[in-house]
């Protein structure tokens, strides 16, 4: 969607950057288990600082260093999209949990602290109770999810991981979360333990702690539990089955020995692809000056935008930034929320 306020009209007063500062974008990211987050993004935090330090790199969404999956990596003004971004898609994870044995920090990298027996009944009965079980407890009725105490929730300022590492015990109240599905795909018996591995697939919103959903899970049979593998497959839209998601190995092979590279290369995203679902407006001079003051927009009530962010361009097609579109009984406002780095020319 696209729509022109006036003709071409190039106002002299505004000209957007042509430099390294503009380098606003994303790449979708492969983590290999054993790599904490900050490891994993690290040669591309150094490309990045060496083509311009002044380029702000950060991630979207933490992943343990056992788990592996899909990150965003984001480059320069993208990290304002982060919170769009965590609001707008949830995120789908495929784990593997053994039950019985639960860990302090729910998953294969700590301590074992509590044992269970065995269940007594079959691996398809063993399925069956969980999927009635899940389906009962996360998708038909509200889910309240305490935050683990090895997490990177803030207590008084400090992570809650900090303290669990001192022994400290903190009480986390628990926060409302959002399970769109949650299937077991399979149940099998290791004949070595005699310990059951559960299988799922599950889809939940932004801040859901897929190891405590698992322990949830293995408490409403009685039980307990830990995660011994978890991936992230999808974070809306973008998929680990993407042709456009960058890998160690792809890293290497595809010689991106420079931040100008990368940019070139089909893993760069621009920050309009990280949110494609957002209409886009496009501005002629006069408008263009007046947004990037940070004024508002009036547009005629006829204008067919729904109320919600909107990317902002200007008649060249670059990206201006991301605004509010808010409808009122005789026009439609646009208000800026995120603008780009500009230069002002004087008069």
């Amino acid at each position: 969607m696209a729509f022109s306020l006036k003709k071409n009209l190039i106002h002299p007063a505004i000209q957007v950057m042509k430099s390294k500062e503009l380098s606003h974008g994303a790449v979708f990211f492969l983590k290999e288990r054993g790599k904490s987050s900050m490891q994993a993004v690290s040669k591309l935090k150094r490309l990045a600082k060496q083509y311009n330090k002044e380029i702000k790199v950060g991630h979207f969404g933490t992943l343990d260093p056992f788990a592996r999956g899909l990150m965003v990596v984001s480059f320069g003004s993208c990290a304002r999209l982060a919170d769009y971004f965590h609001a707008d898609y949830p995120k789908t994870y495929r784990g593997i949990g053994l039950l019985g044995e639960q860990t302090d920090t729910a998953d294969c990298e700590g301590v074992v602290i509590r044992k269970e027996a065995t269940p007594e009944v079959s691996e398809r009965e063993l399925k069956d109770i969980l999927q009635k079980k899940a389906e009962a407890f996360f998708l038909k009725q509200e889910y309240w999810q305490v935050p683990p105490s090895f997490s990177a929730v803030k207590i008084n300022g400090r992570p809650s991981y900090e303290l669990a590492r001192q022994g400290i015990k903190v009480t986390k109240p628990a926060v409302l979360r959002q399970i769109f599905s949650f299937e077991v795909l399979n149940v099998f018996l290791d004949p070595i333990d005699s310990r059951f591995r559960i299988e799922f697939e599950a889809k939940v919103s932004s801040g859901t702690y897929v190891r405590t959903l698992f322990e949830d899970l293995c408490a409403l049979i009685g039980n307990t539990g830990h995660l011994i593998f978890l991936e992230r497959s999808e974070m809306g839209p973008f998929s680990l089955q993407s042709k456009r998601i960058l890998t160690d190995e792809l890293l290497e092979k595809e010689e991106i020995v420079d931040f100008s590279s990368l940019i070139n290369s089909p893993y760069w995203h621009e920050m309009v692809e990280v949110m494609p679902h957002w209409p886009t407006v496009e501005l002629e001079a006069l408008e263009e000056s007046r947004y990037l003051q940070g004024r508002e927009i009036i547009f005629d009530k006829k204008i067919k935008f729904s109320s919600g962010e909107i990317w902002v361009k200007n008649t060249l097609g670059e990206t201006l930034g991301v605004g509010m579109i808010t409808r009122q009984e005789e026009a439609v406002f646009l208000r800026p929320k995120i603008n780009l780095p500009i230069k002002l020319n004087g008069p």
